[in-house]
């Protein structure tokens, strides 16, 4: 029986305190999504930017590899 009472005492207070809140006092969604870190940060942390930082470093010396042959002239 002290369970019960317990339950619904902590879920009465819930309700209370998210009835009191103001209007400003709370956030939207889009608020909320913005202070979350993107899902592939939080799933699996810095690895992501490395292999993009380790990527971009692979295009760029790519594209310098093109533009240096495309500016060398053939013999004629």
């Amino acid at each position: 029986m002290g369970d019960n009472a317990d339950y619904l005492k902590f879920m009465t207070e819930k309700v209370v305190s998210y009835l009191d809140k103001s209007p400003e006092a709370a956030q939207t969604r889009q608020e909320r999504k913005q202070l979350r870190e993107p899902w592939v940060t939080r799933w699996f942390g810095v690895v992501p930017l490395g292999v993009s930082m380790w990527w971009g470093k692979l295009e760029l010396r790519k594209n310098k590899d093109r533009a240096e042959a495309q500016s060398v002239q053939p013999p004629q």
